[in-house]
């Protein structure tokens, strides 16, 4: 039991670890584009989804839930980005 445990631990961190990367990695994004790029806006994301990460962590169950529904929609829009940036492509 105590491996599974460390193991769901290792897990979250490295999920956790990797959001945390595409949120940056969006706002340099943001940054080289040329974009209206707000620092508090875009730094705040990570700021907060690293803190909820630290409540879920200790064993907030609704930052648990919080961080999946944000996970979940940043993937979808990241699909939907990916599918009209195809469409894009083929139109050209």
């Amino acid at each position: 039991m105590n491996a599974s445990a460390s193991r769901g631990r290792l897990e979250f961190v490295g999920a956790v670890g990797a959001m945390t990367l595409l949120l940056l990695l969006l706002a340099l994004g943001v940054w080289r584009r040329g974009a209206e790029f707000k620092p508090v806006v875009q730094l705040g994301r990570v700021v907060m989804f690293v803190g909820l990460a630290v409540l879920a962590y200790g064993g907030a169950g609704w930052a648990r839930k919080v961080l999946a529904v944000w996970t979940g929609l940043l993937a979808l829009t990241g699909v939907v980005v990916a599918i009209n940036a195809g469409f894009g492509s083929a139109a050209t």
